[in-house]
């Protein structure tokens, strides 16, 4: 940034506030994304066959296909479907793809780093529509995913990527009968989870690292909030509250002394700024 040099360059374009935006690799010298080949809303095509692409900065060629219809034959993709892909941990061995479309579930599929590396076109199931995963974060081998299955006001529970069972998973927060659980983050302070009460009182709770449930004291009342973190490793967390009466606040959550601090309001962007932005 202080050198306003331009590092790399490339006519793959993204949309970084939607489709997964884009990720770094566990080495930061490359990056996920999903490539939208026609982005003028007026042409024909606009948001079709979009492609979940891997672009290596250091070697600054061109980037590679990982996850696509053209690329995933084997997988079905409609060409209105987006291919996403998932790195959120850079310790993790592996990466997850899914076909995002009309549905409210998608299908997952799982591939290692060292066949990505090896450029072998090697994806495998992970879960189904049916195993209504609504968001999921994979650590290590565990994936910690919020799903509906069995727990209409969702619950979050984990599985083996070695021997995925969205059958019998472990449950880790089960469902509340008059909340329902909208999000999801992890630090390494624990798992932060929101749950909501008739759809406009939201609430912040956190299972720390021995499984006790706890509330977190907010500083102000919100219909719906957002979480955001730095890494599963780290304690960094970011709050964004959304309430009637006021537009979205964000906050640094500070762990340790169990406080919040608003962020500066004139770095803050709506979802409604940040869907407007492409590059």
């Amino acid at each position: 940034v202080k050198s306003k040099k331009i590092l790399f360059e490339t006519n793959k374009k993204s949309w970084p506030g939607a489709l997964g935006g884009i990720k770094w690799n566990s080495n930061c010298n490359g990056i996920y994304f999903t490539h939208v080949p026609i982005t003028d809303k007026s042409k024909k095509g606009y948001l079709f066959n979009t492609e979940g692409i891997y672009f290596d900065i250091e070697k600054k060629g061109e980037a590679n296909v990982l996850f696509s219809k053209s690329n995933n034959p084997e997988i079905f993709f409609k060409e209105e479907d987006f291919p996403l892909l998932y790195f959120n941990d850079y310790k993790n061995q592996y990466i997850i793809g899914t076909v995002a479309g009309v549905a409210r579930y998608r299908d997952g599929y799982i591939t290692s780093l060292e066949s990505i590396s090896k450029k072998e076109n090697n994806w495998n199931p992970l879960f189904k529509i049916t195993d209504k995963v609504r968001r999921f974060i994979l650590i290590g081998n565990e994936l910690i995913y919020l799903t509906a299955k069995n727990a209409s006001n969702f619950r979050i529970c984990k599985t083996s990527i070695l021997q995925p069972d969205f059958e019998n998973p472990t449950v880790l927060v089960s469902e509340y009968k008059d909340e329902i659980i909208t999000k999801f983050a992890i630090t390494k302070d624990g798992i932060y989870f929101v749950k909501v009460k008739n759809g406009v009182e939201a609430r912040l709770m956190l299972l720390d690292v021995k499984g006790i449930i706890k509330p977190i004291e907010l500083p102000i009342k919100a219909g719906a909030i957002s979480l955001k973190t730095k890494s599963p490793r780290q304690s960094d967390l970011w709050v964004t509250f959304r309430g009637c009466g006021y537009n979205s606040v964000k906050y640094s959550y500070y762990s340790k002394k169990t406080s919040f601090e608003v962020e500066n309001p004139e770095t803050n962007l709506t979802e409604k700024d940040k869907d407007k932005i492409m590059i």
